[in-house]
């Protein structure tokens, strides 16, 4: 859709406005980097990310401050250190809505005036490798390639979505800001304008063409703020996702914070990491980073000059800061790429106070239960080289992660019980193939994880070849949703089994003998272990005896009024048998071979075939059909 003109240009009057006269309302008040001169433009050739659909170019306006009878420049000043505070918001309360992926609802959320704080923080969370951001950078050069190897990159996503109103998939970023949480621009979630929801939404961390590294999310809840949804207004158009899956454990998250001042954000470096659609080399599919300083500050936007040789940018990432203690916290995110300006500039919706309480104290919280654990299984590893094994093998590594996913803390450590399964697909069920049950203690905080080491487990014998996943179902007490217990779909780890099944298929005619009962042979089952295949005789004279013969050969020659289905080319066995059933009945005599081991016969062919002596058999030699015996990996 074009960027609705109408509504931002209105909205940028406004502000003009306030400009001239620092008190005539008290949503302005602050002049842009506290020029003397004012500036601005109100178009770019802003485009949501989707290259799939085509976005028209805006066209440039250069609007005069009011009263001043001057048009502001096309260029930006110099970057100014001096900032006024941002004035607080009183009078009509602000709101947000919300959309539940499950019923299609959609909420509206109010919110209030709250005290005014300067600043405030919530840490974000580590995991695993610490890969520091680059030196030496700014918003004056290219975009620089990262590779999403380390924190923070990890907690770099690509988005893909269905757009509401073409039905079309497209792409932009995202950033991890909580274990199941992402903040985006509010194009990406709702089209703006009141013009409605997007859908589909699909969240990968560390995309590199793939979802391999830490698997992805569907997503339970979307929400962006009024401004945006009902009026397109660009300083609101900034959004929030909940994820099913919380992918952060695995990955790690970036923290968020506000700070009143204007001035924080004219003097200190930000940062920005996320997928660009063209120009760079590999993208979509390759993760950027770039970091500067903002020229142009106001209420609720943040503005750079950049000078980008490609037009292309990591629209709907957030944008970072790095304290000088490390922390790194998300204070806006990016929403806005202007080619066409001079120079070019790209703009951030600022994370102000009443978004950052929403986000903690509304849309956060509501995805978390407080009142009890919420215990969620995720990444099992077998570690290296048992990607194939032989069935009756036992692996050589498991672990897996545990979370609590909750604000409620259980305090203390505690049992929790594991079982272990082998499926034939990546949905871990108890229906499957129980292998191992362990127990592992541990004491959990609110949104914690532990990572739990444990003997490994044997692939039972019995197991065919072929291509299985293995996962965890974790069990602890009071858990508040116990379907989210265990490992499906990236988290359950894929193993192939090299087993062994046999494969019976009875072929040829027998030869009746007394009562004309014509003998019978039979396999069963499909394991070649002893217990789990069988070969039965039946309808044989209760008590004869005779000869099973065995051969890697088939033949059919006519003997004793009959035919022999085994063939003399390569060896062959004649093994004698004894029939149980009652002595001299016809029809009652059988055996039965229940502890076959074929294990060691993989590969083979061979064919089975019984004669029994029988008085009332035309030749005195009563014969059953053949049996083709197939030993296969």
């Amino acid at each position: 859709m074009p960027f609705p003109m109408t509504s931002f240009a209105s909205a940028l009057v406004c502000l003009l406005l306030q400009i001239s006269d620092p008190g005539g309302s008290e949503e302005g008040g602050e002049p842009f980097l506290g020029s003397a001169t004012s500036y601005g433009h109100v178009a770019s050739d802003w485009s949501p990310p989707g290259t799939e659909v085509g976005m028209d170019a805006r066209a440039i306006q250069h609007l005069p401050t009011s009263g001043a009878g001057v048009a502001f420049p096309q260029g930006r000043p110099p970057h100014v250190s001096t900032i006024h505070e941002l004035p607080w918001i009183d009078g009509t309360p602000r709101g947000a809505l919300q959309l539940d992926a499950t019923t299609g609802e959609e909420t509206h959320v109010q919110f209030h005036r709250s005290p005014r704080l300067s600043h405030q923080a919530s840490p974000g969370q580590v995991v695993g490798v610490l890969s520091p951001e680059l030196t030496g950078r700014s918003w004056d050069s290219d975009l620089s390639l990262v590779t999403a190897s380390g924190f923070p990159w990890t907690a770099a996503c690509l988005i893909e979505y269905r757009n509401g109103a073409t039905g079309q998939i497209q792409r932009a970023s995202a950033t991890l800001i909580d274990a199941s949480h992402v903040i985006t621009a509010g194009y990406v979630l709702h089209r703006g304008n009141g013009e409605g929801w997007n859908t589909d939404f699909r969240v990968i961390p560390a995309w590199d063409g793939d979802s391999d590294a830490y698997g992805e999310s569907a997503w339970e809840n979307a929400t962006v703020f009024d401004g945006w949804a009902q009026n397109g207004d660009l300083e609101e158009c900034m959004g929030f996702l909940r994820l099913r899956r919380p992918v952060g454990f695995l990955t790690g998250w970036l923290g968020t914070a506000y700070d009143n001042s204007g001035s924080f954000f004219a003097t200190e470096f930000f940062n920005a990491a996320g997928y660009p659609t063209g120009c760079y080399p590999g993208a979509p599919d390759r993760l950027y980073y770039g970091f500067g300083v903002y020229d142009w500050v106001t209420p609720r936007l943040l503005e750079a000059d950049v000078y980008w040789s490609c037009p292309s940018d990591v629209a709907g990432a957030g944008v970072y800061y790095v304290s000088p203690g490390g922390s790194r916290n998300v204070m806006g995110c990016r929403v806005d790429r202007c080619t066409v300006c001079f120079p070019n500039d790209i703009t951030d919706v600022r994370m102000t106070q009443e978004k950052y309480q929403y986000f903690h104290e509304s849309f956060l919280r509501d995805g978390y239960s407080s009142t009890q654990p919420d215990y969620v299984s995720l990444n099992v590893n077998l570690g290296s080289g048992d990607g194939a094994v032989e069935a009756g093998e036992t692996l050589s590594h498991l672990d897996y992660l545990v979370a609590n996913a909750a604000l409620y803390n259980p305090l203390g450590t505690q049992s929790y019980s594991v079982d272990v399964y082998l499926s034939t697909n990546d949905q871990i069920t108890t229906s499957d193939t129980l292998i191992d049950s362990h127990v592992f203690q541990a004491n959990f905080n609110s949104r914690s994880s532990v990572r739990v080491t444990t003997s490994p487990p044997t692939i039972p014998l019995a197991t065919p070849s072929g291509d299985y996943w293995i996962g965890v179902v974790v069990s602890g007490a009071d858990d508040h949703d116990p379907s989210n217990n265990s490992t499906n779909g990236w988290d359950a780890v894929p193993i192939s089994v090299t087993g062994c099944q046999v494969n019976f298929t009875a072929t040829g005619q027998g030869l009746a003998g007394s009562g004309q009962f014509e003998p019978l042979l039979f396999g069963s089952g499909a394991g070649c272990e002893p217990g789990f295949n069988s070969i039965t005789l039946t309808n044989g004279l209760g008590g004869g005896s005779g000869f099973l013969w065995i051969s890697v050969d088939q033949g059919s020659f006519p003997f004793k009024g009959g035919t022999l289905y085994v063939g003399f080319g390569q060896p062959w066995w004649r093994v004698p048998i004894q029939l149980d059933g009652t002595l001299g009945v016809p029809g009652t005599g059988f055996l039965a071979i229940n502890d076959t081991r074929l294990t060691g016969l993989k590969g083979a062919t061979f064919s089975l075939q019984g004669t029994m002596f029988d008085p009332g058999a035309v030749q005195g030699l009563s014969m059953t059909n053949s049996l083709e015996v197939i030993v296969s990996e």
